[in-house]
């Protein structure tokens, strides 16, 4: 499957999903459930040659997060906790996948990465008071939630410091997908626990279609990238 043709057929899928949240919620059982198969398939098709654990670490990822898409899509708060579940199993996987080789402290306090963790504090002091309403709404889901929460905040640092990189405009494509994942993630937390009718329900999808291209490209190129180097 040719790269340019798999944006293509995901940002339609993805366009009739957003339609559909507005118009037609039922087709929705129909178009969400399309969107991770898409991003699997064209995973499975990209990196058909590769040896490496990641591959198939990351392809249970997307399974967990193809299980959390189905269940959010129903009402009710078992399914809401179901669906919390499998996008946790789904981020520490993707911690896994992103985890460097290299001692993590090590390469944390090097002198490179000042810049990275300036820009990790920035995130965190950003949206680290606005995630406070968050927990104080969530009542009795309080501890899942905090636990999700630091699972994708780890998730974001593991894609920050990753040993290899796909860039776009001098940022690692990785690390931008798990940004705007930690933003729509939040935009759900805050429509969900403090203020259901607000303007940010109408970025979850996009952002979290984003970032999903955005990690599974970037890992695809990775795979790439080591295959062709073990082959030599």
């Amino acid at each position: 499957m040719n790269r340019k043709i798999v944006p293509i057929i995901y940002l339609l899928i993805v366009s009739l999903d957003i339609i559909f949240i507005h118009f037609q919620p039922i087709l929705r059982f129909i178009s969400k459930p399309l969107i991770m198969i898409v991003l699997m398939v064209y995973f499975l098709l990209e990196t058909k040659n590769c040896k490496s654990p990641k591959r198939i670490i990351f392809l249970v990822a997307l399974i967990f997060t193809w299980l959390g898409d189905v269940l959010l899509l129903f009402e009710g708060k078992h399914f809401f906790m179901l669906g919390l579940g499998s996008f946790l199993i789904m981020q520490l996987l993707y911690i896994k996948v992103f985890k460097p080789k290299n001692n993590l402290i090590q390469q944390v306090l090097s002198r490179p990465s000042n810049r990275s963790i300036i820009e990790i504090l920035i995130i965190i002091l950003i949206f680290g008071r606005r995630i406070i309403p968050v927990f104080i709404g969530a009542k009795e889901l309080l501890i899942p939630v905090i636990v999700y929460f630091l699972a994708i905040f780890t998730m974001v640092f593991m894609a920050k410091f990753r040993d290899y990189k796909t860039y776009f405009k001098g940022q690692d494509i990785v690390f931008i997908g798990a940004l705007f994942f930690f933003f729509s993630d939040y935009f759900i937390a805050h429509t969900t626990f403090v203020e259901a009718n607000s303007f940010l329900s109408f970025l979850i999808m996009p952002t979290y279609v984003f970032a999903q291209f955005c990690i599974c490209y970037g890992v695809i190129d990775e795979l790439k990238a080591n295959e062709t180097i073990d082959n030599h």
